[in-house]
């Protein structure tokens, strides 16, 4: 009977280390999972493949013509092209779109707020895209409606999935 109960302590004792050995495993294969989940989720976030801005003055016959003098443009045309990502998820996509000025200061709202990396930073506006994976061309048209364009350099950001797709400037005369 001595002899079982040792046997049996042992054997106990060994069982003991494999679940402590499977536990440790365990939580080495969630950790894993879970970088690469977030490597994942960085790889499938959408990018712009190039962004082109031009200051558009609106005519009194309604049209629209390029222009680059601050005090003549109306509104700013924000042209891309979002790359091809075969992880990224087809479908509609939110853009924000934060406008910095030449000054330095974005052009937002305080209430207008998205997250970017568990981040809030505020956006001057968004618009919903159908995006649908080969290499699309957009247009945003923003017009600032409480200031009139000043002379500088004109910064835009364009933010989707949780991250900066891309960004841009263009130069008011």
């Amino acid at each position: 009977m001595r002899i079982k109960n040792q046997l049996l302590a042992e054997t106990n004792s060994q069982l003991n280390e494999k679940v402590k050995e499977n536990e440790a495993k365990a939580a080495t294969l969630v950790t894993d999972n879970n970088v690469l989940t977030d490597k994942i989720a960085k790889a499938s976030s959408i990018k712009v493949s190039n962004v082109h801005i031009v200051g558009i003055e609106e005519k009194r016959n309604g049209s629209l013509e390029n222009e680059n003098k601050a005090r003549r443009i109306d509104k700013l045309q924000i042209n891309f092209t979002i790359a091809d990502n075969p992880l990224a998820s087809i479908g509609k996509k939110n853009i924000f779109v934060r406008v910095i000025n030449p000054k330095g200061n974005l052009i937002a709202n305080s209430e207008d707020l998205f997250l970017v990396h568990g981040e809030k930073l505020q956006y001057t506006f968004k618009e919903s895209i159908n995006f649908n994976n080969n290499g699309q061309e957009y247009q945003f048209i923003w017009t600032d409606d409480a200031h009139k364009f000043q002379k500088g350099a004109y910064t835009v950001l364009l933010y989707a999935d949780d991250a900066i797709m891309g960004r841009s400037s263009v130069v008011l005369k």
